[in-house]
């Protein structure tokens, strides 16, 4: 018993990787190494059931390959799961529905599908009962689903690396893209504390910054590069030396097929409306139909036609809504059925996706949004921000959040007739910006690391840093609260 003791309390803490793509297993291993190597960790990594990932790290120590159920579900799980094992905000029709496999998929045999991913994660676990954190990017797979279930049952941490504009954030409330540690700056400062000079001038050299950059998202010079990228992506899936599980080739040229229609031959049917001067309007930008901030942490308005349309009738009759497509994805992001059915509706005109956002937020008289990055920015402009959804910002206490569909339209009304929403309030303003720069850090996480880059190795350096941080943030606020 006492040997048994001293192994345990020898044994290093451990963390898991979560693995998406080739690209990802890249960036994830050059992390990994500097937790291990700084920090004295033991790094485990799961990785999707494809060669290409799996042939990045095979070499590698404690790489482990989560088994494709995809085409034989019936051929592992010996557990039964049902929806009061999953965390309380979560169903297995919820879980089926973010995954975009497998909601095309008949629900029994999806639902199968889940459970052996339940399974997998639990006896993942089991095997390597010194993990205390777990890593990923905010995905609806239903690998990185599952293992969110399972590690929430077990108390262990869960963290996504999410992009805050051109910062990164741990998240480690993970439905609600949010921070422990901003949230605790935000309310010292908010109760108690004053930024100094030197702090407030932080925060106002960050904004300065920022509207001098121009968007955080922005679409390529010429639209059609877009098309360009979709082309060369597609060449490369088709290249694979093994098959894709998560989609057939026929499946990603339909895919394709779509993008090209929708850019090409959409837009003309769509017919973008121009800004008019005199026209008063609030800001709705659409997400993308595959956007994690929608599918996990707001499915419930992934309808966004529903939603455009509720809005419009909750405003005031002299104000119009201007929606414009995520630009990210010009004539594929949103639907086009979805995108006729938003253009029919009275009060909206539908904004050429190429005029910048900036300029959008500027003129308007408020923007609403589901998460968008976009909120950040109007923030950061200091006009009115309505949420429906989960976004780190919402914590913000000049953030609006409506509790329910009703309250819109006394919640606009209320929104447009407050002029000095910010003047009144520049303090909050002020601590909030303070703790998000606090809580997050500048890291290019988009970019897929080469191990022998030195300037990507100091990249890397920073995420581990921050993980690690954040690890130990959250462990010293356990404590704090069992004492």
């Amino acid at each position: 018993m006492i040997k048994d003791t001293l192994i345990n309390e020898m044994e290093k803490i451990g963390f898991c990787w979560n693995v998406g793509s080739w690209q990802e297993a890249i960036l994830d291993y050059v992390v990994g190494s500097k937790l291990t190597e700084k920090y004295d960790l033991e790094g485990y990594y799961v990785v999707v059931p494809s060669k290409k990932s799996f042939n990045v790290l095979k070499d590698k120590k404690n790489v482990e390959v989560a088994p494709n159920f995809m085409d034989k579900p019936d051929n592992f799980s010996y557990k039964r799961y049902n929806d009061y094992d999953l965390p309380e905000n979560l169903t297995f029709e919820l879980l089926r529905f973010s995954d975009l496999v497998l909601r095309e998929m008949p629900r029994k045999k999806a639902f199968r599908i889940i459970e052996n991913y339940l399974s997998f994660w639990d006896d993942f676990f089991d095997k390597h009962e010194n993990i205390k954190f777990i890593v990923t990017y905010p995905t609806g797979g239903i690998i990185g689903r599952a293992a969110y279930c399972i590690a929430k049952k077990r108390n262990i941490y869960y963290f996504t690396i999410d992009v805050v504009g051109d910062r990164a954030l741990i998240s480690d409330i993970n439905e609600n893209n949010a921070n422990k540690k901003l949230i605790d700056i935000y309310e010292l400062y908010k109760k108690n504390s004053e930024l100094s000079d030197g702090e407030r001038q932080n925060v106002l050299s960050y904004v300065n910054s920022f509207k001098n950059k121009g968007a955080m998202l922005c679409i390529p010079d010429n639209p059609t590069k877009n098309i360009n990228r979709r082309f060369k992506t597609l060449l490369s899936l088709l290249s694979f030396d093994d098959k894709c599980p998560w989609a057939k080739r026929h499946v990603i040229f339909k895919d394709y097929a779509k993008r090209v229609y929708g850019y090409f031959i959409g837009k003309y049917k769509i017919k973008y409306d121009k800004i008019r001067k005199e026209e008063k309007f609030v800001f709705f930008p659409l997400h993308l139909a595959f956007d994690m901030q929608v599918l996990v942490r707001s499915p419930f308005y992934f309808n966004h036609a529903e939603l455009v349309n509720s809005i419009a009738l909750a405003l005031p009759k002299d104000i119009k809504i201007y929606v414009k497509e995520h630009p990210g994805w010009i004539g594929g992001g949103t639907p086009l059925e979805q995108m006729k059915k938003i253009k029919k509706i009275e009060k909206v005109r539908v904004i050429d996706p190429s005029i910048n956002s900036h300029d959008l937020i500027k003129n308007s008289e408020a923007v609403i949004t589901i998460a968008s990055t976009t909120g950040w920015e109007a923030f950061l402009y200091e006009k009115t921000v309505i949420t429906f959804g989960n976004a780190f910002y919402s914590y913000s206490d000049l953030v609006y959040i409506p509790e329910r569909i009703e309250q819109i339209p006394k919640l606009i009304k209320a929104v447009l007739e407050n002029k000095k929403h910010y003047t009144d309030n520049k303090k909050l303003w002020e601590s909030f910006i303070y703790a998000v720069l606090e809580a997050s850090f500048f890291a290019n996480t988009v970019v897929y690391l080469k191990v022998n880059d030195k300037l990507n190795k100091i990249e890397a350096e920073k995420i581990a840093k921050a993980l690690y941080d954040t690890y130990q943030y959250n462990l010293k606020d356990e404590n704090h609260i069992q004492k």
